[in-house]
């Protein structure tokens, strides 16, 4: 089955309904926003409605204009502390940036479309070793991952290989794409991941003023022609840690710093300060389960890593198994086979955005499951974490950081446990 198979139906965990909610705090608001994601909800009241006299509290922004934009992978709230005109104003302006932002990183991020007077990831594909002139979004983007020595960007082929098997539509579909069952498949995967960690092969030459050449050898880009597999660069699950720093830098740069959003797969970025209620979700006999909670005094930037599906727009980026077992995008650069140290990771930093602490996050998540502990105590100043082992510890760096409604059912109970330094 191909990537354009139609009719694809996600396969997604039970609803959760496990959180009371309040009006007047942001945690439990915040704790409503969790619940949204986790059951794929699509629609969120919108609180505008055109009124000049807007009323105080969290609202829902949603885009305007119809065009293509990423808007839908993101949920984005804004704080109206004071009610009136003036803030009618400023939401108005949240939407309408908020539009012009979501069409602007759909557009340099896609690496399917061709758009006239953009040069996107899918622009920088085709036409290998020539210079280009990008949006600096997209300089930046190369910039951070060679500071951090990050080459997942070059998984292209890969990724477009999982997104294949993650079309298909029942287990009998899958086996000529999954690596773990299929030998050939296996080789194949790793042929290509030997080329994607090979900057011989394929690497961005960053060569200022927002110029950069992709650079692709003669026996790779042959190798990728012939088997259809040329779209050399994609940040695959990177990609929304940096839009969603984007959305912020670019709220704050105009005032607008009241603001909670958050990407459908796992990235948040919070502009007030109120403090909220976070969920901690495992994956336990085929499905998504509230492991525990937490909650942080102040805003909070945080990445999720999980190998299991919470809403619908993760059909995308799984498939699950009838006996529960997954498959997910989190590719070891070695072999080209999907990997986690753990079932969830979660990373989160007061003075960190999300595209450094995905960056460093990665390197834990993506790992061996015995190097969990070691992987955590090793994360950068700054950042902590917290995870799910396979003893159903939830395993914590901040010795601080508090639990409360910890699964528990028969045999299986989840116990905190904090991890040092070592």
């Amino acid at each position: 089955m191909g990537r354009n198979a139609k009719d694809r139906r996600p396969v997604g965990p039970r609803p959760v309904d496990r959180i009371s909610l309040s009006e007047k705090h942001f945690g439990r608001r915040l704790a409503a926003f969790a619940i949204c994601l986790a059951v794929g909800i699509a629609g969120i009241a919108y609180g505008v409605n055109g009124l000049l006299n807007t009323g105080t509290g969290w609202t829902a922004i949603e885009e305007t204009g119809g065009q293509t934009s990423c808007a839908n992978e993101f949920v984005l709230e804004y704080l109206v502390k004071e009610s009136g005109f003036q803030a009618s104003a400023d939401l108005r302006r949240v939407r309408v940036l908020y539009t012009e932002m979501a069409r602007t990183a759909y557009q340099l991020f896609s690496t399917t479309e061709q758009l006239e007077d953009v040069h996107n990831l899918c622009y920088i594909n085709a036409h290998p070793n020539e210079n280009i002139v990008v949006d600096p979004l997209l300089y930046q983007a190369f910039q951070l991952v060679e500071e951090y020595g990050d080459r997942g960007v070059y998984l292209g082929p890969v990724y477009s290989l999982y997104e294949d098997l993650f079309y298909c539509e029942d287990d009998s579909q899958t086996l000529d794409f999954d690596p773990f069952v299929n030998p050939e498949t296996a080789a194949y995967y790793q042929e290509l991941a030997a080329f994607s960690c090979n900057p011989a092969a394929v690497n961005v030459k960053l060569l200022g003023e927002n110029t950069l050449c992709l650079e692709v050898s003669e026996t790779y880009m042959s190798y990728a022609e012939d088997v259809g597999r040329a779209s050399y660069l994609d940040f695959g699950w990177q990609k929304n840690g940096f839009i969603i720093d984007y959305f912020a830098n670019k709220l704050e740069a105009e005032g607008l710093d009241q603001y909670m959003i958050a990407s459908k797969d796992g990235y948040t970025r919070c502009g007030a300060g109120e403090g909220f209620l976070f969920s901690l979700y495992d994956w336990l006999d085929g499905r998504a389960v509230l492991a525990g909670e937490t909650s942080f005094a102040q805003k909070i930037n945080m990445v999720n890593f999980r190998v299991f599906p919470l809403n619908s727009v993760d059909a995308q980026r799984f498939y699950v198994f009838s006996d529960g077992d997954t498959r997910h995008q989190y590719i070891d650069l070695k072999d080209g086979l999907c990997k986690s140290s753990a079932s969830a990771i979660t990373v989160y930093s007061q003075s960190k955005n999300c595209a450094a602490l995905m960056l460093a996050g990665g390197k834990v998540f993506i790992q061996e499951k015995d190097r969990l502990g070691k992987a955590l105590a090793a994360l950068p100043q700054g950042v902590e974490a917290m995870a799910i082992d396979e003893g159903k510890h939830i395993l914590c760096t901040d010795p601080e950081q508090p639990f409360s409604q910890l699964y528990e059912s028969g045999q299986v109970k989840y116990q905190h446990k904090v991890i040092t330094a070592q």
